[in-house]
């Protein structure tokens, strides 16, 4: 802006406006009031010149009067008449401040009609409201920006066991607004905080001298016009549409004290006072209610530090104590199910709607790495135990969002919180982010809508399934189609008929088809079974129920799955039938039935072209000796280094295949299921991808539904021992492999040999995985000379220590170790905690370690969800 205007806080203050009317005649206050600041002046400076006397008076009659109220009463046997009376009136001194600070005589708040924080007791309610509005007072607490005031004293309140709520309530009263806007105005006032004689006497002498000062500046300043006072209500009124509790610049009271420096001639503080319900509307203003918002933004930070606290304050909302004798007023509908069930003692009611809401709106707002939502509904289930055990009661009422009552009574405490556990856990879903509507597994609690249309396609009014509409239904997801020619040969007319003949679709017959689904049920379990064993977390029959597995028709699973009063059976049913669906998509995918074309296919493209590769088909295999400690490190081994036997690593060795390519020696990895064409040569280093791999791929990203997805069905790598051979071999791969539109993915996991944005979305990678990886398209020739099509390769570059370390049993970058985190992370989607809690245990932060985050994790492993 010009010299003639400043931006002040947030507004526009013409100066220019506010000194015009004293351009021309210079302002004489009256005889009365220059008088009057003349004597305040004097009278302040007087006081002023004893500030060094208070100095050395604090010494002497501080100390003797505190320590004279302290002096225990056995002394006073031995004490003269002189020093016991000393001691009674220091001791009376000291009684009537006390009493004076509890009654807040030397404050304007009444504090036991401002709202009730703490309804337990009374004397801890009031001195917490004095200690609040203490913070209130202070003149370090009026120059804060709001939100950091709010700060301090939500912190307070919280630790105190406040609800956000009832503090809200206590700061959207008439008197604390009116607490926190005087203070910002009364800047000659100095209430007493101490808490001794000295220091309320000090305290009194000080705030006097502030007032007279006031009194003589005030004295000379002009009355604010009504001009002025219609432009500062136009600047307050712009502030209030603009102001922000965040900002630390433009807080009210550096907009009040610009007010009154830009203003100076005119005493605007005195104004100000007289017209403060415009600034109170700055913050509890009825359009933007900056109090409530600020309030619950505090809590929600103190709630990530301490998110136990948190759901403690906030459980009322959704769980409390009800009692017959009238402690709540009891729904006329509960009143009903309390007789219907024959309850007639005191028991908890729970809100599952309320419960829910505040998992799903307010729970991730607290949501840190250290507490994610699966930690803070176990948090929910222990406090809502920890309430029941308290209360004693053994019944409870809950209301669920079809708002309808269910009362319950149990006879042991242990019932009582299986099923407040149940209960919580199913109100509090973690649901998968992925909507993919035919994923069966995105809510173990859950019918899908996809389920119950099979349902009613699969099974009548009665229940009883129509065979019909069965048989229809599974043929049209699971029967194959032959297309053949009947009544003659095509474009010619049959000798019998007259009539040209036609291409028609056969449908196998039903029990063909019946038979194909049992295969893909059985398969379904061996992948399960796979998963448990490998894994080796629990024993089979936790996570597999006998007649879930022994079940292989699909509408008894459908039947299972929707009607089954058990919420195990009907997940167990679900899960065979996604993971069924799976293994069919992957198995009925071209890309999977080409897969030994296409593995021989690249071979021979790898192997045909200028620089090709070249396998040393009569050369010795290399074996690569190594040390594998059991700390996770290792340690490539020379060919004739002779080691020692110890407990603290096993001596490995892993074969590699002599190669040329690019005109430099490398190796590449043997095959590790046979390689292309299912050949089981030493020498085969084209892998291709096992259905159980597909299926751990396809589970653990929900986003691709089959074999189609997948881009690494073919795959190879090449292995360095220098840094020359790996530039050559990279170089040569990005220039005759690597193009525009033909390269799917690259992953530079070294990241200094080529720029390249890491994919970077496999959790179960550890950090220390290191490699060079492409995935590109390679044309080759469909079957029997048809038309071309392009095969996905992925292509990685290792050195040597990679190699080792991928080899490695213990190294947490080996395959050996990833393959646990992946298939961690598939069992926690085959057995999810709400199904299975008691497989899991939690893991809870340690102290000191802020990296560790509070999670539950399978029994008997370490956490698969990400890496080490």
């Amino acid at each position: 802006m010009d010299k003639d205007g400043e931006k002040i806080a947030g507004i526009d203050l013409d100066r220019q406006g506010a000194n015009s009317q004293t351009s021309l005649v210079e302002y004489e206050p009256p005889a009365i009031n220059t008088a009057v600041a003349l004597i305040a002046g004097t009278v302040a400076r007087i006081i002023d010149s004893l500030e060094g006397v208070y100095d050395k008076m604090e010494l002497g009659i501080k100390r003797r009067i505190d320590t004279a109220a302290q002096d225990e009463v056995p002394r006073e046997e031995i004490m003269g008449i002189r020093a016991k009376m000393k001691a009674k009136v220091a001791r009376l001194l000291h009684g009537v401040i006390d009493s004076m600070r509890r009654s807040r005589v030397l404050e304007s708040t009444d504090l036991i009609k401002l709202p009730t924080l703490i309804v337990t007791n009374s004397e801890e309610d009031l001195r917490t409201k004095a200690d609040i509005n203490d913070i209130l007072d202070s003149r370090v607490g009026a120059f804060l920006p709001f939100l950091d005031e709010m700060r301090v004293i939500g912190t307070y309140s919280f630790g105190r066991g406040i609800s956000s709520e009832k503090l809200i309530e206590y700061f959207e009263t008439d008197q604390i607004l009116d607490v926190m806007i005087s203070e910002l105005l009364s800047v000659e006032d100095s209430r007493f905080r101490g808490t001794s004689v000295y220091a309320l006497i000090r305290s009194l002498i000080k705030s006097a001298s502030r007032k007279l000062k006031t009194l003589n500046v005030r004295m000379g300043k002009r009355p604010v016009t009504d001009e002025l006072e219609e432009k500062m209500k136009r600047n307050i009124a712009y502030f209030t549409s603009h102001y922000d509790p965040h900002d630390r610049e433009n807080t009210i009271s550096r907009f009040a004290k610009e007010l009154m420096q830009t203003y100076h001639e005119y005493d605007v503080a005195d104004w100000l006072k007289k017209t403060r319900r415009l600034l109170k509307e700055i913050i509890g203003g009825n359009k933007i209610k900056h109090v409530p918002n600020i309030i619950r933004e505090v809590y929600e930070e103190c709630g990530r530090t301490n998110p136990k606290k948190f759901i403690e304050l906030n459980m009322p909302a959704f769980l409390f104590r009800q009692t017959n004798g009238g402690d709540f007023e009891i729904h006329p509908t509960i009143r009903k199910e309390l007789a219907r069930e024959g309850i007639d003692e005191p028991h908890v009611f729970i809100d599952l709607e309320q419960l829910e809401y505040f998992f799903t709106e307010t729970m991730p707002r607290i949501e840190t790495e250290r507490n994610n939502l699966t930690a803070l509904r176990s948090e929910i289930v222990d406090v809502c135990i920890t309430e029941i055990e308290l209360t004693g009661v053994k019944a409870v009422v809950s209301r669920g969002a079809d708002l309808k009552y269910n009362a319950k009574k149990f006879e042991t405490t242990g019932e009582l919180q299986d099923w407040i556990r149940q209960t919580v856990t199913y109100s509090c879903r973690v649901v998968s982010s992925n909507v993919d509507v035919g994923n069966l597994l995105v809510d173990p609690l859950d019918v899908p809508d996809e389920i119950k249309r099979n349902y009613e396609i699969c099974f009548n009014e009665e229940g009883k399934v129509d065979e019909k509409e069965y048989q229809k239904f599974l043929i049209r997801l699971f029967g194959h189609t032959a297309i053949v020619e009947e009544e003659g040969t095509q474009g010619k007319t049959a000798p019998a008929t007259g009539e040209p003949s036609k291409l028609i679709a056969r449908v196998e017959q039903f029990d063909k088809i019946r038979k194909r689904i049992i295969r893909l049920f059985k398969e379904a379990d061996n992948y399960v079974d796979s998963v448990i064993a490998k894994t080796g977390v629990v024993p089979m029959g936790d996570i597999v129920l006998e007649e879930t597995k022994t079940t292989n028709d699909y509408a008894e699973l459908i039947r299972i799955a929707c009607k089954d009063p058990s919420s195990r059976k009907r997940f167990e049913a679900r899960r065979k039938i996604e993971l069924a669906v799976l293994i069919y998509n992957c198995l009925g995918t071209q890309r999977y039935v080409n897969q030994d074309h296409d593995a021989m296919a690249v071979r021979a493209v790898l192997e045909s072209r200028k620089d090709r590769l070249q396998t040393v088909r009569t050369g010795q295999i290399r074996t690569v000796r190594f040390l594998d400690y059991k700390d996770g490190t290792t340690k490539i081994l020379g060919k004739k280094e002779r080691v020692a036997n110890s407990d603290l690593y096993e001596v490995r060795e892993e074969q590699l295949i002599p190669a040329n390519f690019a005109g430099e020696k490398c190796y590449l990895i043997p095959a590790d299921n046979g390689g292309a064409g299912g050949e089981t040569s030493e020498r085969e280093y084209v892998s291709e991808k096992t259905l159980n791999s597909m299926l751990t791929n396809l589970i653990n990203d929900r986003e691709k539904r089959g074999a189609k997805d997948l881009t690494d069905l073919i795959r190879m790598t090449f292995v360095v021992d220098d840094n020359n051979k790996f530039d050559v071999i990279r170089r040569h791969i990005e220039r005759g492999y690597v193009g525009f539109g033909m390269t799917l993915k690259r992953e530079d996991r070294y990241g200094r040999v080529v720029r390249v944005q890491s994919i970077g979305t496999n959790k179960a990678k550890a950090d220390e995985y290191k490699a060079l990886r492409y995935v590109v398209d390679i044309p080759v020739e469909g079957e029997g000379g048809t038309s071309d099509y392009f095969v996905p390769v992925e292509i990685r570059i290792l050195y040597m220590e990679d190699f080792v370390i991928e080899k490695s049993r213990y190294h947490p970058a080996s395959h050996a170790k990833y393959e646990e985190r992946r298939l961690g992370q598939v069992l926690e989607k085959l057995a999810p905690e709400e199904i299975y809690p008691g497989a899991y245990k939690i893991i809870l932060p340690h102290k000191d370690d802020i990296s560790c985050t509070a999670h539950t994790v399978l029994k008997g492993k370490e956490d698969y969800s990400t890496a080490p």
